[in-house]
This record gives structure tokens, C-alpha cells and sequence, in this order.
């Protein structure tokens, strides 16, 4: 196993400082997620359409509570799921979330006509619908060894990022032809 060569190869020193660093790197990248979806709560949801009138202040303590309880709540789903998780299902939970903003995120690089509220509704919807699916095809893929599963899991792949966006081609387009 690969694991007993890296063991044989390494110092236990190196191996724990490998650990350390490993761990601080994923602390980085949870804590700079929670930000982002705290700052996208706060500024453009919050500020944009619930309270165009909020101080800076108001905005801030919106950003900071956003930001507490997408933490808290994603602590308490992983908690509920951690039975029927493993590396393979988050690994691919994750390639979907990220497959899903793709699409709609080229778009609007690429695209000068993308409205933000497209781009905002596409990746919604595409997360709504592709995280029930990815968890649904992985877990019957990796955890029962269903190999049937396997087609499934790559539908989530291919058929959602391409889902979100014609979802947000079509807004876009739609928006524009209703502003006529």
C-alpha cells in the first residue's frame, strides 16, 4: 500500500509536518468558503435586495451572522451524514458544486449580455438540483458498489453544469427580450 512506502520513506518528523501543513491548508480553505458565502450574503443579497437602505454597519453584523450559521449548519449536515460519507462521495460532492458554477461563471467572463440575477438563479437551481443527485448517485455508486451507479454519477457530471448553463444563457436572453 502506498501508505506503508511513505511511511518507510519519510521521517516521522517530515510525515507530521506533512500532516500539520495538510490541515492548515484545509482550515484555509474552509475559513476563506465561509467568508465568501458570508460576503455574498452580506453584500449582494442582503444590501442589494433586502435592505438597499442597511449602513455599513448593518451590512457587516448581517455578514457576520450569515456567516455563523452557514458554518453551524454545515456542521450539523455533516454531522447527520458523516455515516454515509466517505472520500470518493465528497470528493465528487465537491466536483459537482464546482462543475455547477462553471458553466454560468464562463458566461459572464466570456459573455458581456449575462445578467448577474441569471448567473445568481442558474447556480441556485443547479445546486439545488445537483447536490441531492450527486449524493444520491455516489452513495449508490461507492458505498453499495452498485456499478450500474456509475452512469448516474457521470450524468450528474456532464447534465448539470450543462443544466446551469442553458438555465442561464436562456435568463439572460429572456430578461433581455422582456426589457424590449
Amino acid at each position: 500500500k502506498s501508505d506503508h512506502v511513505v511511511k518507510q520513506l519519510l521521517p516521522e518528523a517530515v510525515l507530521a509536518l506533512f500532516v500539520v501543513l495538510a490541515i492548515c491548508a484545509l482550515y484555509s480553505t474552509i475559513d476563506s468558503a465561509l467568508v465568501a458565502l458570508g460576503l455574498i450574503w452580506g453584500n449582494d443579497i442582503y444590501a442589494r435586495y433586502i435592505n438597499q437602505k442597511a449602513t455599513d454597519e448593518i451590512v457587516v453584523r448581517s455578514t457576520k451572522i450569515a456567516t455563523l450559521v452557514i458554518g453551524v449548519g454545515v456542521i450539523v449536515v455533516a454531522w447527520f451524514l458523516a455515516p454515509w460519507l466517505n472520500g470518493d462521495i465528497l470528493f465528487n460532492f465537491n466536483g459537482t458544486v464546482a462543475s455547477t458554477i462553471v458553466g454560468p461563471l464562463l458566461l459572464t467572463v466570456f459573455w458581456k449580455r449575462m445578467k448577474p440575477l441569471s448567473l445568481t438563479i442558474s447556480v441556485g437551481v443547479g445546486l439545488f438540483v445537483g447536490i441531492p443527485l450527486s449524493l444520491w448517485a455516489n452513495y449508490g455508486f461507492y458505498s453499495t458498489g452498485n456499478d450500474d451507479m456509475a452512469n448516474y454519477v457521470v450524468f450528474v457530471a456532464v447534465a448539470v453544469p450543462l443544466f446551469t448553463t442553458t438555465l442561464a444563457y436562456l435568463h439572460s436572453i429572456w430578461t433581455k427580450i422582456g426589457a424590449r
